[in-house]
């Protein structure tokens, strides 16, 4: 590769990191969004028990404490069980956080009785609680994109070109650098709100002060965490995902030292100056105290100390191992990379029936999806390109639209999100022309999903192209051959789970080896376009 001097490296690391807090901002906004209405709703919730329960525009300590009773106790139960319906979700996606508000409701449960202060400080974790569900999953997602367009750009850089690795992207998500991760953190601090608030109000009660205080009061705090807590958890996050994927792909090139480099300006702390210029081994490397982030907001980055020669003889191994992996696919084409005839679908359907079993998961349409999802690599993640590439490329390629609606786990924008960066998940939506995620040349239908479907007028867009190596079959086709074929009578095989396996057309054309299913074709109008590879697509971010 070409030699870089110093002077690169160090302009190329600060636009990375410029990059990277771009992709935060809008959460960081989101966040700031988030905890406004959370406060607003434990303020509306404090005016109305004062209002109620006041003496002279004041509740005092003694009367917060008696016992609800008649139909303020119902309006208090409703609430718990809002609760637990929050449990319940949590059970499929996110266990360890079920398990923790579980034991917060199993404590409320215990109580017989009530009291307007148990009852207020319950309304404070609860919508704090809301709070977090929706701001920790775009959060991940944001910081998983660092970590990729990180990643990316210093492999680049560095002369080589390595698979960014989703398992290494959640290892450094899951990582409890300095004692906790990501989900910790903001657990935490969400924890430390919730104390302060609840402390506040009890504290004003004591003290005798009337509404208009206590709500000043509450109203600081939660102007303190916008300004400071959000900031500070958020952009040293960034900071911690930008390092460590720039570590991973010294890793990549085989780079064995680097240097570090702070941003030197009247905000720069006297570690960070301390260390600037300094050069550490990569096998000795300790975040914290030779490593960014070294403290929180930290801005401090790295720049690779380059040993052309030993670099030059990593891309010759990289281009080798890289070659026999071709030669390897290559030879494997025929049953992995071509449109299998009849005879070859049903092959591959039964083997993976047999691993299915094999692997003992639960028996559902989504999990056999999902199997043959991962076996044909049809789960990977899609190529995100930015506004202004996406816009060159739809001159020559038509663009698909994804229209989803907000539901009362998730929000479109938090779907949509997941769709490009995390897990591809199947719903259990009709699918009249085969399991597969859905999508139309025409915007309008789009909206129509993403707005009006379902009535709550929440929804969001999202705009892809199919790759031009995309393998897509028309409806009329793939129809044709899955019907005269007579699986989708199940004469081919008494085997239920095999059954489930080919019975579905949208299964049928995946293990085929298609990427994509073109109903247009089939029948005008109807200009669905059913992706079965997520990997075959190029989004817009």
């Amino acid at each position: 590769m070409t030699q870089k001097n110093r002077d690169y490296w160090e302009e190329r690391q600060v636009k990375r990191e410029a990059k990277a807090f771009t992709t935060i901002q809008d959460i960081e906004k989101e966040y700031q969004i988030a905890l406004s209405k959370a406060k607003q709703d434990i303020i509306k919730e404090i005016s109305r028990i004062t209002t109620t329960y006041m003496n002279d525009n004041i509740l005092n300590y003694n009367e917060a404490l008696k016992f609800l009773k008649g139909d303020d106790y119902k309006v208090w139960k409703k609430d718990l069980h809002d609760y637990m319906k929050e449990y319940k979700n949590l059970l499929k996606n996110s266990p360890l956080d079920a398990q923790k508000l579980y034991l917060e409701i199993e404590t409320l449960s215990a109580k017989s009785r009530i009291s307007h202060l148990d009852s207020l400080k319950t309304q404070i974790d609860m919508e704090l609680t809301k709070l977090i569900f929706g701001v920790e999953e775009t959060g991940k997602n944001s910081l998983n994109s660092v970590y990729r367009d990180t990643f990316i750009e210093v492999t680049k850089d560095l002369g080589i070109n390595p698979v960014v690795s989703r398992d290494k992207i959640k290892t450094v998500l899951d990582k409890p650098w300095s004692g906790a991760n990501f989900s910790q953190r903001l657990w935490s601090n969400t924890d430390k709100l919730a104390e302060t608030v609840k402390q506040e109000i009890v504290n004003g009660m004591i003290q005798g002060i009337n509404l208009k205080t206590m709500t000043k009061r509450v109203s600081e705090r939660f102007e303190t965490a916008k300004k400071n807590d959000v900031e500070r958890l958020l952009r040293t996050e960034v900071n911690y995902v930008l390092n460590q994927a720039t570590l991973d792909g010294y890793k990549e090139a085989g780079i064995e030292k680097y240097e570090f480099s702070a941003t030197l300006d009247n905000r720069t702390s006297q570690i960070c100056s301390e260390l600037h210029g300094n050069i550490f081994e990569i096998k000795n490397i300790a975040v914290g105290l030779n490593y960014p982030p070294m403290h929180p907001r930290c801005r401090s980055t790295t720049i690779p100390i380059i040993d052309y020669e030993s670099l030059a003889k990593t891309e010759i191994e990289i281009q080798k191992n890289s070659d026999t992996i071709k030669e390897n696919e290559a030879i494997e084409a025929t049953e992995d990379k071509q449109i299998l005839s009849y005879g070859g679908t049903i092959r591959r359907a039964k083997e993976l029936t047999k691993e299915f079993e094999n692997n003992d998961v639960p028996w559902t349409t989504i999990a056999i999806r999902e199997h043959i999802d991962e076996a044909l690599k049809n789960n990977a993640l899609p190529k995100v390109v930015s506004p202004e590439e996406f816009e060159k490329l739809s001159k020559s390629h038509k663009v698909l639209y994804r229209g989803v609606a907000d539901t009362e786990n998730i929000t479109a924008k938090q779907l949509n999100q997941e769709f490009k960066y995390g897990a591809l998940k199947y719903g259990d939506g009709r699918t009249i022309y085969g399991r597969g995620i859905y999508s139309t040349f025409t915007k309008e239908t789009a909206e129509f999903y993403a707005y009006d479907a379902y009535g709550d007028g929440g929804g969001e867009l999202l705009e892809m192209i199919l790759s031009p190596n995309a393998k897509i079959v028309s409806y009329k086709d793939i129809i044709e051959e899955w019907s005269n074929s007579g699986v989708n009578t199940k004469k081919v095989e008494n085997m239920t789970i095999f059954d489930d396996f080919i019975g579905d057309v949208g299964n049928f054309a995946a293990l085929k080896g298609y990427d994509a299913i073109d109903v247009d074709s089939f029948q005008k109008g109807h200009d669905y376009v059913v992706i079965l590879n997520r990997g075959a697509l190029i989004v817009k971010k």
